[in-house]
């Protein structure tokens, strides 16, 4: 498991048990502000970006965790829509508020106390997932990991004598391998990946709006081009 999935499953397993709510301030080990739930998460997923980083609030974060490797992948990034985010990108606004993007449209964050002051979520949304929205933020962070596919024979990764072809040409081969780390879309789902589905289709035929959203059309458009395939 990358570090990435790492960081990004505790802050999925923490958004849907409601031992974990927000506080502002808090740094756990079960109510969170904002800033601290994400950088708590990527120190445990092995990324020292508070221990080493300096990682303290939403103010220092892009600098702790560029420090720790990420990449700053704002300019590729709509923050109306949100497409261009892949699952672990760290959303920010530097001065108030930071989230995750967990993939198929949605985000995870610990977002407000709700009034209440007993520890913990007490209604279901102090710390949760939530359909992808613009705060706005104002910086996206990337932590860039080599991934090696599950089906790869542990000879083959680790050989450093068997060259690849790089050529600069997007063949059968490279499609095949791109194609793994895909993610898995249905009717609801929005993003990059849609938007690369709907102009496939449209090539094959279908004549959609590639608008990144998957809806009733876009649907109809998979279930006709899997019935000819």
């Amino acid at each position: 498991m990358t570090k990435t999935e790492r960081a990004t499953e505790i802050l999925e397993r923490e958004a849907n048990d409601n031992r974990y709510g927000y506080l502002w301030g808090g740094w756990g080990p079960y109510d969170f502000d904002c800033g601290h739930a994400v950088i708590d998460a990527w120190e445990r997923a092995g990324v020292p970006v508070k221990s080493v980083g300096g990682a303290a609030w939403t103010g220092n974060m892009r600098e702790a965790f560029i420090k720790c490797g990420f990449k700053d992948v704002t300019g590729t990034i709509s923050f109306y829509s949100g497409r261009g985010l892949r699952r672990g990108d760290v959303l920010l606004n530097q001065q108030n508020h930071a989230a995750q993007f967990v993939g198929n449209g949605k985000l995870v964050h610990a977002r407000s106390s709700e009034g209440n002051e007993i520890s913990g979520d007490q209604n279901g949304k102090e710390f949760l997932i939530q359909n992808y929205f613009n705060y706005p933020w104002d910086c996206v962070l990337r932590y860039p990991e080599v991934i090696v596919d599950d089906e790869t024979s542990k000879d083959e990764a680790s050989s450093s004598t068997e060259l690849k072809p790089i050529d600069g040409i997007c063949a059968e081969e490279s499609w095949t391998k791109l194609a793994k780390k895909m993610p898995q879309i249905q009717n609801g789902s929005t993003g990059w990946a849609v938007t690369a589905l709907q102009s496939m289709l449209n090539e094959l035929g279908s004549d959609l709006d590639a608008d990144g959203e998957f809806g009733p059309l876009t649907e109809q458009a998979l279930w006709t081009f899997q019935h000819n395939n």
